[in-house]
């Protein structure tokens, strides 16, 4: 063979081989690309599920929920990451000997998600494997993030009328009815009568800006006079404000300063205030928790004197609400939603108040 035929040979061949080592690097970094998806997943997931599970009384299936949310907006390879409820695991973070074990007890602090992801599963099997007559090849990673939070057990009483509010005691209210079996009473620290319950926000050290979640972890009340009792949702199929018992729209009127709402009667209702007597200005604009998409909010920011709608402290979907402090406040009060008379209520809500401190990814 003619020395110029021997080198075209040799060219064919090696360049067959050097197009084998550039794809065998498209596919290497294709799949260094896809896991590095996969971990940025697993860690958004891990940390939004730790997030939710530490504020919840439904752990598990909190943190599956959050972690659900995350894979379903996240994409690797332009594709949807499956998630099943045994990827998503609650448990306790050991700092010393940085070893995560699952666990169902009371003192959880840690979330472990795990994700697999089939590289060519539902497209193009890598061009190299497919020369090589391997199929596909699937990534496994997990993550787990750290929750540390401050919390406070909170009673709401049925017979707390929210705009009794921080007014002084033995404040008379007529609930903007002119009947005098309408009236309640702010009482006084030894006898309560309709005040609503009070928690001063140092005692988590919270301030304005901060994000807070409450939680209805358990506890039945109503509205008197036989009326069935409701979770802390309320009877959602009956609106109600203060002074109307079947108002179309938001109400305009309120009474001592505190701003009116249209929630479900027998709901848990909370409000925001500074350390002066809120009947010392103007109402705010009332707020409108009527429809169940008002309810189900992520996140809400009410106003300094602006009453909104608790609930049980989750969406429809699991995820658990936050609510904003608003500046100037140092105040929560809790109390149940009426339109009136707020004297014959009966039952509580015994909750939970969250502020959640950090949350890390250990692992």
């Amino acid at each position: 063979m003619r020395p110029r035929g021997v080198t075209l040979v040799f060219a064919t061949v090696l360049m067959a081989v050097l197009l084998g080592f550039l794809v065998l690097a498209v596919d290497v970094g294709r799949v260094a690309l896809a896991k590095s998806e996969l971990q940025a997943t697993a860690d958004a997931a891990a940390r939004y599920a730790a997030t939710g599970m530490i504020t919840s009384s439904t752990k598990s299936t909190t943190a599956y929920n959050h972690a659900a949310l995350v894979c379903a907006d996240s994409k690797v390879e332009g594709r949807t990451v499956t998630l099943t409820s045994s990827d998503v695991e609650i448990g306790v973070w050991n700092a010393g000997t940085r070893a995560f074990t699952a666990s169902n007890s009371s003192n959880v602090d840690a979330v472990r998600v795990t994700l697999s992801y089939t590289v060519g599963g539902a497209g193009s099997v890598p061009t190299f494997a497919k020369a090589l007559g391997a199929g596909t090849k699937t990534l496994t990673v997990s993550s787990v993030a750290q929750a540390t939070v401050v919390t406070v057990d909170v009673n709401a009483p049925a017979q707390g009328n929210i705009f009794l509010a921080g007014m002084p005691d033995n404040t008379q209210t007529t609930n903007l009815q002119g009947n005098a079996w309408c009236y309640d009473n702010s009482g006084t620290t030894a006898d309560p009568k309709q005040r609503p319950k009070a928690l001063a926000l140092t005692s988590l050290g919270v301030a304005a800006g901060d994000l807070l979640s409450f939680e209805g972890l358990s506890g039945q009340a109503n509205n008197g006079a036989g009326a069935l009792d409701n979770g802390p949702d309320g009877n959602l199929s009956w609106n109600v404000a203060q002074g109307q018992a079947y108002p179309n729209s938001a109400p305009t009127q309120s009474s001592n300063g505190i701003g009116n709402l249209r929630a479900p009667i027998s709901s848990c209702i909370a409000v925001f205030l500074s350390d002066a007597a809120p009947n010392g200005s103007a109402a705010p604009t009332s707020l409108d928790f009527a429809t169940s998409a008002s309810r189900d909010y992520s996140l809400l920011q009410p106003a300094l004197k602006q009453t909104f709608y608790v609930g049980d402290g989750k969406r429809l979907n699991g995820e658990v609400q936050h609510i904003k402090v608003p500046p100037g406040a140092t105040r929560v009060f809790f109390g149940m939603m009426d339109a009136w008379q707020w004297n014959d209520n009966v039952g509580s809500f015994n909750m939970k108040m969250y502020r959640s401190t950090k949350i890390v990814t250990v692992k």
